[in-house]
């Protein structure tokens, strides 16, 4: 029996308050943020010489959040 788990949290701040000018604007903020979950459970059986049996299972979560301010 094999169990794995995985978490995975990301933050992001980007501001560019820059006085040369981009594409539209002088000022834009954006802020990301964002979770990840994954976890598996399985198992491997020889029947025969040749055969193996492989059951299991795995559970996945994302979630995500992002403003952006131009």
């Amino acid at each position: 029996m094999h169990i794995n788990y995985n978490y995975h949290r990301t933050n992001r701040f980007y501001l560019d308050d820059s006085i040369s000018r981009g594409n539209f604007s002088y000022y834009s903020e954006g802020d990301y943020t964002g979770r990840s979950h994954f976890a598996e459970l399985y198992s491997n059986t020889a029947l025969t010489k040749n055969i193996d049996l492989l059951v299991g299972a795995d559970y996945r979560n994302h979630l995500s959040g992002q403003s952006y301010f131009p």
